[in-house]
């Protein structure tokens, strides 16, 4: 999970690469410097992880991993700018690159050990929100398994894959935050109204 956000500057700059090395920084991996190296974060993170989970004498000693057939990898972030199209496809993209897959297939799914990988998915935490009280109405893997199979390049994000799908008619928003934000609105309109009083 990451709690960073994409910089309006960067955004609305002219330059290509910085604005990748921007998204590499927040989500990827970066050389900060030669004293330290290369600074990992997020889908680098991940693809480390994975490289250490499907490696074969990590599992001899981790028997339970051995198990496991097949990952759904997933970035949770706060940025709902990450929901916009092509950024699923870059983060994607990189995660790829940085987890060195042994194969990968037709489907888009990397081989890695005994590991079938799925495309990274990038999860906003609104989503998560959302799918807290939705799962309930249908089987999260599902999910995740038809994603994957609908939008193989990471071009649709999740978040615009669920409205378009059969899905859509079974996300149920989260009362209790939509109950704490209510409260939020309501304070706040009394704090206003003092003041105008005073």
């Amino acid at each position: 999970m990451k709690a960073v956000w994409i910089r309006e500057d960067r955004v609305l700059s002219d330059d290509y690469q910085a604005y990748l090395h921007h998204l590499r920084e927040k989500y990827g991996v970066t050389e900060q410097n030669s004293s330290t190296g290369h600074k990992i974060k997020g889908v680098g993170q991940l693809a480390r992880i994975l490289k250490v989970l499907s490696d074969e004498d990590f599992q001899k000693k981790n028997k339970e991993f051995s198990q496991v057939q097949t990952v759904y990898p997933i970035l949770l972030v706060y940025d709902v700018f990450l929901t916009a199209p092509v950024y699923g496809n870059f983060l994607a993209s990189e995660f790829e690159k940085l987890l060195i897959p042994d194969q990968k297939l037709d489907s888009g799914e990397l081989i890695k050990g005994n590991f079938r990988i799925h495309p990274l998915i990038v999860m906003t935490i609104e989503d998560l929100e959302n799918l807290e009280l939705s799962i309930k109405h249908f089987n999260f893997i599902d999910l995740l398994s038809d994603y994957s199979k609908e939008c193989q390049d990471r071009l649709m994000s999740l978040k615009n894959y669920i409205a378009g799908s059969k899905y859509n008619n079974q996300i149920y928003r989260n009362k209790n935050l939509a109950n704490k934000c209510l409260e939020l609105f309501k304070e706040t309109k009394a704090a206003i109204e003092l003041r105008r009083e005073s």
